[in-house]
C-alpha cells in the first residue's frame, strides 16, 4: 500500500497528515514552525526529521513506501526557497515525488475541494491565489510585512501603533487606542511603545489588531483603520479577478483576520458582492494541510493532474 503525507509548514506550527491510496486519514504529527526564513533552516530540518520518525516508526513504513509528499509551506516564495527544502528532505533520506508550494496553493485546495476558483487569506499576514481560465495560478499580494501584508492584522496592529504615536506628538487626532493598548501591553508611558516595536515578532503586532476591531464603532481612528484594511482586501479580490480573468467564481476566505472577525467579513463580503454580484463567498471545507494531502495524493494520477 502506497502511504501520503501532506503538510502545513506555518510561520507558528507544521500540521502533517499521514494518508493512504484509499484517501483515508491515518494519522496527524504536529510541531514548531518550519518556515526556515524565521527558524532557520536546522530546525526546520529537525522537524521534518521528527515527522518521519514519528509516522515511519508508528506505522512500520519504511520511507521508500511514501509514495508522495506535499508541504504548503509559509515564506515558500521563490525557486531558493523550493531548493533548500527539497535539499533538506532528500538529506533526510526521502526519495521519491515531492511537491513544494507556498502555503496560499494548497490552502486554496483544502479551501475549495480541488485546484480551482480563488481564496483570500487575511491573518498576521495577507494574500490571495485564483486558477486563471487556463488552469493557471496567479498570486495577488502576501509579498512580506515590511512592503506588503496589507489588510492583514500585522498591517491593523502596526497602523494602530502609528496613530497612537502620531497622536502623541499632535500630529493626529486623539484615539482611545493608546488607553486599550498601554492596558494590553501593561505599559504607562508612550516612548515605552518603542522597544515593544521594534523587539517584537510580526505576530506580537498582529495581536493588537482584534482591539482596533472592537473600537471600530466608538472610535473614528479605529473605524479608518479598517475600514483602509477591508478597501485593501477588496483591491486584492478585483485585481485578482482581472488576473483570473473571471468574474463568476467561487472565493474562499482563509486567516483568523477573516474568520474571526465578524466585522472585517461582513464588511468585505458586502463590498465585493456590490461589484461582484456572480462571486460566491464561502467558508474553507478543509484545512491548508487537507489541500496538501489532495495534492499529495493526485500527483500519482496522471489523469487528475493539474498545471501549477
Amino acid at each position: 500500500m502506497g502511504y501520503y503525507i501532506g503538510i502545513d509548514g506555518g510561520g507558528t506550527k507544521t500540521i502533517c497528515l499521514l494518508g493512504n491510496c484509499n484517501n483515508e486519514v491515518i494519522d496527524s504529527f504536529k510541531a514548531g514552525p518550519t518556515n526556515y526564513h524565521s527558524v532557520g533552516a536546522k530546525q526546520t530540518e529537525e522537524v521534518f526529521s521528527s515527522m518521519f520518525t514519528y509516522f515511519c516508526d508508528k506505522h512500520n513504513i519504511a520511507k521508500e513506501n511514501i509514495s508522495a509528499i506535499c508541504l504548503g509551506g509559509a515564506g515558500i516564495d521563490c525557486e531558493d526557497d523550493e531548493n533548500l527544502l527539497k535539499n533538506i528532505f532528500r538529506t533526510l533520506g526521502y526519495k521519491n515525488k515531492l511537491l513544494i508550494f507556498n502555503d496560499s496553493i494548497t490552502t486554496l485546495v483544502g479551501a475549495n475541494g480541488d485546484m480551482r476558483d480563488a481564496i483570500l487569506i487575511s491573518g498576521t499576514g495577507s494574500i490571495s491565489y485564483g486558477i486563471d481560465i487556463h488552469g493557471n495560478a496567479v498570486r495577488v499580494g502576501g509579498w512580506g510585512h515590511i512592503i506588503d501584508d496589507d489588510g492583514s492584522g500585522y498591517v491593523i496592529g502596526r497602523d494602530a501603533l502609528k496613530k497612537i504615536m502620531e497622536s502623541y506628538d499632535g500630529r493626529s487626532e486623539t484615539t482611545i487606542l493608546w488607553e486599550k493598548v498601554s492596558k494590553n501591553l501593561g505599559i504607562s508611558d508612550y516612548e515605552e511603545l518603542i522597544p515593544f516595536i521594534y523587539n517584537s515578532k510580526k505576530q506580537h503586532i498582529a495581536d493588537l489588531a482584534p482591539l482596533v476591531l472592537e473600537s471600530y464603532y466608538s472610535d473614528k481612528v479605529s473605524k479608518d483603520i479598517v475600514d483602509k484594511a477591508v478597501e485593501d482586501l477588496f483591491k486584492m479580490v478585483k485585481t485578482l479577478s482581472l488576473k483570473m480573468k473571471i468574474q463568476n467564481f467561487q472565493l474562499s476566505f482563509g486567516g483568523s483576520i477573516l474568520l474571526k472577525s465578524s466585522l472585517i467579513n461582513s464588511l468585505l463580503k458586502k463590498k465585493i458582492n456590490d461589484e461582484f454580484p456572480k462571486v460566491i463567498i464561502h467558508a474553507p471545507y478543509e484545512d491548508s494541510a487537507h489541500g496538501a494531502l489532495n495534492l499529495a495524493l493526485k500527483v500519482m494520477d496522471t489523469k487528475k493532474e493539474r498545471k501549477l
